[in-house]
């Protein structure tokens, strides 16, 4: 009786003992590990220091990208907080380890194409280009002119076609009204006409000077749009905005660029937006 318990046992401590055996057989797991170097506020070098002969490595950030080297240099344009996750690979099997990091500023974007043409990749100084039609407005089709503003015009707005937009290859624009701005009921100032900035109160403030953003988004096949971004960012009139006129300021204003124009003498832009019922076009002028 004894005999028949004893024999069971044996064979149950070989088995065990076999399966360990068989699983030192495959050898060690890797262990991941990792340090970040950081080129400069945008860029950093992730390098792996896995032991265990790893053959395979996966680096993840979310949204920035996946790298599959034992190293890879990294451009994170956004500022924030962003985890790295190592996972690497032997013949074994495979180990994870994971680190934050943190990116301080948003990268400077790049200078090419409409930035250059803006910013000359340092800064650049535009005004409302002063000739007849600068300020135009029509039908959504552009099919005919319900206004447009003639030389008169221009000596009658001079506080308009003073003001300045300031546009650096950092992504800054400061707008300058220096000192007077053009005014409508709209902004809470009537008769029309010229005003002194300090007549802006409450939240039409913000259409005063002020630093701001802006960005281009498309280009190629797709439509070039400039985003003026900001509580009362815009370019042209303050009450323009995209699907209406506005009786307070916006945070961001998006304009069609519909040309963009380098001459011996000057550059010139022309932008489009659609205020629901028509649209606005204004000309943007810099003197080369």
């Amino acid at each position: 009786m004894k005999n028949k318990i004893f024999w069971p046992l044996i064979l149950l401590f070989a088995f065990v003992g076999c399966k360990k055996d068989k699983r030192n057989e495959l050898g060690d797991l890797p262990t991941a590990s990792f340090k970040v170097e950081y080129i400069d506020s945008n860029n950093l070098l992730l390098l792996s220091n896995s032991s265990g002969s790893p053959f395979l490595y996966s680096w993840a950030i979310a949204d920035v990208g996946v790298f599959n080297k034992d190293s890879a240099m990294v451009n994170i344009t956004k500022k924030g907080v962003y985890q790295v996750i190592l996972t690497v690979y032997n013949k074994n099997g495979s180990d994870t380890v994971s680190q934050w990091i943190e990116i301080s500023k948003n990268a400077k974007p790049p200078c090419t194409g409409p930035m250059e043409f803006m910013t000359d990749c340092t800064s650049r100084t535009w005004k409302l280009a002063q000739k007849p039609g600068a300020l135009w407005v029509g039908p959504p089709n552009g099919s005919q002119t319900w206004w447009a503003i003639d030389m008169p015009g221009i000596v009658q707005r001079s506080c308009a076609f003073n003001d300045e937009w300031i546009f650096n290859s950092d992504g800054t624009v400061e707008y300058k009204t220096n000192g007077d701005i053009w005014g409508e009921a709209a902004m809470g100032l009537s008769p029309d006409g010229c005003f002194s900035e300090t007549d802006l109160v409450g939240a039409a403030k913000a259409w005063g000077s002020g630093v701001h953003q802006f960005a281009f988004q498309g280009g190629g096949t797709d439509p070039l749009t400039l985003k003026m971004i900001g509580k009362g960012a815009f370019i042209g009139l303050q009450k323009v905005a995209n699907g209406a006129e506005v009786t307070t300021p916006q945070m961001g204003v998006d304009y069609k660029v519909l040309t963009q124009v380098k001459g011996a003498t000057e550059r010139t832009m022309e932008v489009e937006i659609n205020f629901g019922i028509g649209i606005w076009r204004f000309t943007l002028s810099s003197p080369e």
